[in-house]
């Protein structure tokens, strides 16, 4: 039987009103999901004010390292998901880090830097400005570095200090920069001396090293009048080297 005229059109007005009602729904729901997104946007939450700066001591200094190859770990505990904030340490032996006030500890990682492993965490509380300093047992120290220019060679004498007898000594090399980043990496030149090729480790050591012919030009209509050098020690079994201070050497 074919529908009546009537029955058509109320059909259509059914599905009509369906049609709108599910529109309405669908933006109702996205409504909620915008709200939502602004309740938890990170914006709403404050940032971290406070800052920690430290270091990585021996006898109360600290132990210059690679620039930005020494990672420590920072952990806040009390939370259901703990998870590490790692932290670069500097070339100086110092390092920075930004967090919120609160309770936190710190840890060596197992086999990274130029000291005995020792990955026991040691507490300390932040509370706006703080500064603490994290203990370690280098293998070895550079001592009495003295690093010259004469003639365009660079000439450095220094001592190997023995700390911990756990490991040998690799190597040791005399590093130049034309930056203040200093070590094996960033260098426009360098000398190295294997072990085998120290006949007293316990002495003083020389090193020297040509720089080269354009070592004065530089971008720009002004000469270069100064490098930057620092020597290091290389450990048997450590990626990691341990340098002495950069010195700013005059052209």
């Amino acid at each position: 039987m074919r529908p009546s005229a009537r029955t058509a059109r109320l059909k259509q007005r059914v599905i009509q009103m369906r049609s709108y009602a599910i529109v309405l729904g669908l933006l109702a729901s996205a409504t909620a999901l915008t709200g939502c997104k602004g309740l938890f946007s990170p914006d709403n939450y404050d940032e971290p004010g406070s800052t920690l700066t430290g270091s990585v001591t021996y006898q109360g200094q600290p132990v210059p390292v690679a620039t930005e190859q020494v990672e420590l770990d920072i952990w806040q505990p009390g939370f259901d998901f703990e998870e590490n904030i790692p932290v670069y340490v500097d070339q100086d032996g110092t390092f920075t880090a930004v967090l919120f006030n609160g309770d936190y500890e710190i840890n060596l990682r197992n086999g990274v830097g130029p000291w005995v492993d020792n990955s026991s965490r040691m507490s300390f509380t932040v509370s706006g400005s703080t500064t603490i300093e994290v203990p370690v047992t280098p293998y070895y120290t550079v001592g009495n570095a003295n690093i010259v220019n004469s003639g365009d060679v660079v000439q450095a004498t220094f001592t190997v200090n023995s700390v911990n007898t756990g490991r040998e000594v690799n190597f040791v090399g005399l590093y130049v920069s034309t930056t203040q980043f200093v070590d094996r990496t960033n260098q426009v030149v360098r000398v190295e001396r294997n072990r085998a090729d120290i006949p007293d480790l316990n002495g003083t050591i020389n090193l020297s090293v040509a720089l080269p012919s354009d070592i004065r030009v530089r971008p720009g209509p002004e000469p270069r009048t100064a490098v930057f050098a620092r020597v290091g020690i290389a450990i048997v079994g450590k990626e990691d080297m341990v340098f002495s201070e950069v010195q700013q050497i005059g052209l």
